[in-house]
């Protein structure tokens, strides 16, 4: 099945964008595609320019073996109360020499739609590497965006206003490899110094088959990214996603507060163990045509309940528990969040206990699908913004 990013809903506890904000100007989420009616005075427009300018990216790899196309992005935007603006952060990747692949919510919602110019607003700084020189390019307009809470997956495109003389991402057709070994360069924001960002390389396992999302298929659809060294933080949206062959199959957009899922999954009696260190990134293989505005065409398909029973039905069979009654089965949400299971001598009366089942339905699709709307703006909100804190 095509994953939907409408599962999201459910994880509003759990899951946050991976932006980050400054001190001063004053920064706040964002959300998409509202009307913004405030401007920046002439002072103002200054202010927030000189903020853009003081932003620095480096290479934290030895050598400066930085990838040539990972950049830092930051830009300027107005507060969801429209009362006030906001320097934010986030990564990207550049393509064809002229283009920055990122996050939706990495995009100001003022200038959020195909065609806006943001010339004044968004800027992208490449740092030192082995082969180049660091060095700084302004966007020219928005190319495409896409709307998570339209079903659509986390990815905007903006174009620059020159081409840069650095090597390019290519990107790969093939989608996720479930289990797959791939790697992250993040942009990570200084803990105290937030005009200071760090490309750092981060190897990671894919998971995209698993109890969250039921399933999600290779050429689609969002995964879990896990390993003791990818460990996605604020500042890391837009980041890529490579394969083995230094090909772009997704860009980082979330991460997973693991604190937060446990303590979810133990409201519905689920054991949870997992304590690998989680993000959230997305398959941008749908962007078929990344230079043209391509419309709503990377929608995803809606959630299902009988998603999730087909994932139980074959984790029972492939642990040899085919048959057997739910309520005589210990449910185990383990590292990449995969179920483990245990057959145990319980009563099947089913008055007793409620079937895990049951309880993992009313967690991840009727309370999430009731209140989708609402929970995947708030998801998409950023705050200095590498996505969100």
């Amino acid at each position: 099945m095509k994953l939907n990013l409408m599962l999201l809903c459910a994880l509003i506890l759990v899951l946050t964008g991976c932006g980050s904000k400054s001190e001063k100007p004053k920064v706040s989420g964002t959300s998409q595609f509202k009307i913004v009616e405030k401007l920046p005075s002439t002072s103002e427009l200054s202010m927030l320019k000189e903020a853009m300018d003081r932003q620095v990216v480096v290479c934290g790899e030895a050598g400066l073996s930085c990838p040539s196309h990972s950049a830092k992005l930051t830009f300027w935007g107005v507060t969801d109360s429209n009362d006030d603006f906001y320097i934010g952060v986030c990564s990207g990747t550049l393509y064809n020499g002229k283009y920055i692949i990122t996050n939706s919510h990495c995009i100001p919602r003022e200038i959020s739609r195909a065609g806006a110019n943001c010339t004044d607003q968004l800027k992208v700084l490449f740092p030192t590497t082995k082969y180049n020189n660091s060095e700084s390019a302004k966007c020219k307009n928005i190319v495409q965006v896409y709307d998570p809470s339209k079903d659509q997956p986390d990815i905007a495109v903006i174009e620059l206003d020159r081409f840069v003389t650095r090597d390019s991402v290519e990107i790969a057709r093939d989608g996720f490899v479930e289990g797959g070994s791939v790697f992250a360069y993040t942009m990570n924001p200084h803990e105290t110094d937030k005009t200071l960002g760090t490309l750092i390389k981060k190897t990671c396992t894919l998971s995209t088959d698993n109890a969250v999302f039921a399933s999600t298929s290779q050429a689609y659809g969002t995964a879990l990214i896990s390993g003791s060294a990818c460990e996605i933080i604020s500042g890391n949206s837009g980041s890529a996603l490579l394969n083995k062959n230094g090909k772009l199959i997704g860009a980082v957009f979330a991460r997973l507060d693991i604190p937060g899922l446990t303590s979810m999954m133990s409201k519905s009696n689920i054991n949870f163990t997992s304590k690998t260190p989680m993000g959230m990134v997305q398959n941008i293989t749908c962007l078929t045509n990344i230079t043209t505005s391509s419309g709503v065409n990377c929608s995803l398909a809606s959630p299902a309940e009988q998603d999730f029973h087909s994932y139980v039905e074959r984790a029972k069979e492939e642990q040899n528990l085919r048959g057997v009654n739910d309520t005589q089965i210990e449910y185990e949400l383990t590292t990449n969040l995969k179920l483990k299971l245990k057959e145990v001598a319980i009563p099947a009366t089913g008055k007793e206990l409620t079937s895990f089942r049951q309880n993992w339905i009313n967690v991840f699709f009727k309370s999430g699908q009731a209140r989708a709307s609402r929970i995947l703006s708030k998801f998409s909100k950023l705050p200095y913004k590498t996505g969100d804190e």
